[in-house]
This record gives structure tokens, C-alpha cells and sequence, in this order.
């Protein structure tokens, strides 16, 4: 099977200004996780698609999501990204806002205040997460993660903590930043590492819907190999990046079954629920996309969420967004470490390097008179597939407008 997409999807401000319309101001987003907005009084703003969102845990314990937007003059309300707070009080006027969204004080404002709350958007807690909608009447929140609410419960997101946030703004289109996490392609050339450690050949897509998931075996090579020959360096590393003991692994056929053991003793240890996943998803990565902009990979203890925010103004330049989750079990999570630069002012380490590096590259070719469609192969389905969901979004709003 192969798919082609005309080049312009990446860079025409056009096809920029519907997908912004139809999707982004439509569809269910991930905002943030709940661990961050536990307590009352505590309070998160995410940016995302020219939109500033203010989401509050309000005194009665719920959570609630307004744009970030004083109702007076349009001066943005918060100008932090997260706290605690009784009350949210513009810096211009100091028009005052409580976190239930009713505006508690307008100082000399009189009968210009009146129905002046924050105006309110959809926000949902699923699965860990905080989940808001721009839409005046959004789809079910539960109908739309259906095709990946197996997932999503086996690996109980809502017991991981975030530990890194980096945020990195790239010259590249939003979907290119999708793209080059969703397909295997490209994953035996851009990191040839892998194949000592991955069974690339074995990686898995499956569709689920308008989103999808991916599979990746871990801890065998890409090509045939003797299971009684000794353990490799590279083996040795990711079993270090697991965070498996390997000092008793000897034989390449015994690692699988070592890191199951050590996972299991290790979630009994920490009062850590595994039950749910196989031996086999034990040793696996696995991928879930969500229409439209987020890729959350799990592993055991591990969660990395790839999500990629798109300028309002500009095809070509994003934000991806890499957060890195672990899972402490009953101890306390340790304050998590942000930072935000621009592409190349920091290391991601060496195979997200990779990738990131070569989106300006891949945006620059989408520009060029040489170049018109993509042409994509049977494994890039997933890239096809996201334009495909993309496009009945569009579609679907356009009908009904």
C-alpha cells in the first residue's frame, strides 16, 4: 500500500488556518496531568494554537477551564503558567476573578462589570489527564477516547508524575513533528542503534479510529541472532536505561524474561498494579496517538509524551513538547525540572536529537518548487491515516457550518 500527500499541507497558511478551525478548535486536547492540579486553590495555563487556557481546581474540589482572558479590556489574566491562588486578578485594573470563573471584584467599573465572568470552555478528567475542548459543543469526551481507552486503563496513566518538561520551539510544521514519531520507516536509517536492541521489523501499527497504536519490541536485535550468544554492549545499555539490573543476565535469549521478573518485583515493591500487561507488553513500547497532536509512549515505570503544538501564524514553525513521566509508586515525586529553548540550544539526547534535527531540514524541502507530493510507503500507513482523520474533521465541520 502506498499514499500521497500534496506538499502544501505542511506549508500553505491556508491549509494551516483549517486545521486550526476545524481541528484544534474542535477536538478533545490534552492539557495537562491532574497531579498537577490536586489540590484546591492550584491552577495550570496551557497555550496551544493561539488560545491561552486558564485550568483551575476550584474550592469545591472541580475542575474547570476558562480562557485565559480578563473580560474587561482583553489583557491576559494569568501571565504564569501554574500555582496556587485563591483568586486571579488582572495586572491591568485589577479586575478579579475566583477560580470558579465569577468575577468577585471590579474596582470602579459599576454597570460595566455586569455579566462579566470568565467565559468558560469543556474540560474533562480521563485516565489521568486534564482534557479540554474550544468547541462550543464538543463530541463526548469518552466517546472520543474509546479507541484507545483499553490502553489507556491497562497502563494507568494516572499513577506516573512528571519529572522533565522540555519545551522546544522547531522550525517545522506541526505535523511533521508528529510525523517522523509515528511511522517505522525511518527508524532502521535515522537510528541504526536500534536494531541492536529492537525488533524494528516487528514494530506494529494498528488504527484505531482517528487515533492509533504503535508497537516496538524491546530487547532483542533486528536481525537473526544466536539466543545463547553472550549480551551485548548495547543490550547492556538499554537494560541501563530500563532501569534493569543486569549484572546476572549473561545469554541475550535470558534478558526478556529477566526484565519481566525485575519489573514484577519491582511493582510488587512499590504497591505497583502490573496485572494487567503480558511478559510480552512488559518488554514492549508502546505508542498511543491522539488525534491530533499528542503521542504518548509507555513503558512500565515510564511515560514520554510527545506533543506538538503549532504556531497560530506560521506553518512552518511548532512546539514539541517532550514530557517525561515515571511512576513512584507510594513515595513522593520530586519536583519535575522545565526548561524551554530553542531547537539546537539543547541536547534531548541522541535518538530524539536525531529526529528534531531533521525537521528544519524536512520543512524546507516542503517550500521548494522541486518538490510536490509525498509519496509514502506501507510504512508510513499512520501518516496517511492522520491525514485521512484530519481531513474528515475539516470535512465534517464544513458540512455542518
Amino acid at each position: 500500500m502506498s499514499a500521497e500527500l500534496s506538499a502544501d499541507r505542511y506549508s500553505s497558511r491556508a491549509w494551516l488556518e483549517q486545521e486550526l478551525e476545524h481541528v484544534f478548535f474542535r477536538a478533545w486536547l490534552l492539557a495537562v496531568h491532574v497531579s498537577e492540579l490536586a489540590t484546591a486553590g492550584a491552577f495550570s495555563v496551557f497555550e496551544i494554537a493561539g488560545e491561552s487556557i486558564l485550568i483551575t481546581r476550584a474550592a469545591d474540589g472541580g475542575l474547570r477551564a476558562f480562557y485565559n482572558v480578563c473580560q474587561h479590556r482583553g489583557t491576559r489574566l494569568c501571565t504564569i503558567e501554574r500555582g496556587r491562588a485563591e483568586a486571579m486578578t488582572c495586572p491591568y485594573h485589577h479586575w478579579s476573578y475566583g477560580l470558579d470563573g465569577r468575577l468577585l471584584r471590579a474596582p470602579g467599573a459599576g454597570a460595566a462589570a455586569r455579566g462579566a465572568d470568565l467565559r468558560p470552555l469543556a474540560c474533562a478528567e480521563r485516565f489521568g489527564f486534564v482534557w479540554i475542548s474550544m468547541a462550543e459543543q464538543p463530541v463526548d469526551i469518552d466517546d472520543y477516547l474509546a479507541p484507545v481507552a483499553p490502553e489507556l486503563a491497562r497502563y494507568r496513566p494516572h499513577e506516573y508524575r512528571l519529572a522533565t518538561e522540555n519545551v522546544v520551539e522547531v522550525a517545522a510544521n506541526w505535523k511533521a513533528s508528529v510525523d517522523v514519531n509515528n511511522e517505522s520507516y525511518h527508524l532502521a536509517t535515522l537510528h541504526p542503534m536500534l536494531l541492536e536492541v529492537a525488533e524494528i521489523h516487528a514494530a506494529h501499527y494498528q488504527p484505531r479510529g482517528d487515533h492509533s497504536v504503535f508497537s516496538l519490541p524491546l530487547g532483542q536485535p533486528a536481525s537473526d541472532f544466536d539466543p545463547d550468544a553472550p549480551l551485548t554492549d548495547p543490550l547492556r545499555g538499554l537494560l541501563e536505561m530500563l532501569e534493569v539490573d543486569g549484572s546476572g543476565i549473561a545469554r541475550i535469549g535470558d534478558l526478556r524474561p529477566a526484565v519481566a521478573r525485575s519489573y514484577r518485583a519491582r511493582a510488587d515493591a512499590l504497591g505497583v498494579d502490573l496485572s494487567q500487561l503480558s511478559d510480552q507488553q512488559l518488554w514492549t513500547k508502546q505508542q498511543l496517538h491522539i488525534l491530533p497532536n499528542v503521542q504518548l509512549n509507555f513503558l512500565p515505570f515510564t511515560l514520554q509524551i510527545y506533543r506538538h503544538r503549532p504556531d497560530p501564524l506560521d506553518p512552518g514553525r511548532c512546539w514539541f513538547d517532550e514530557l517525561s513521566f515515571s511512576r513512584p509508586g507510594n513515595g513522593p515525586a520530586p519536583e519535575p525540572q522545565r526548561y524551554r529553548f530553542r531547537h539546537g540550544e539543547r541536547t534531548l539526547g541522541p535518538v530524539m536529537d536525531a529526529d528534531v534535527d531533521l525537521l528544519p531540514h524536512l520543512q524546507a524541502g516542503m517550500r521548494s518548487r522541486g518538490f510536490s507530493t509525498l509519496r509514502l510507503t506501507a510504512q508510513e500507513a499512520s501518516i496517511a491515516d492522520m491525514h485521512a482523520a484530519l481531513d474528515r474533521w475539516i470535512a465534517r465541520a464544513q458540512e455542518g457550518s
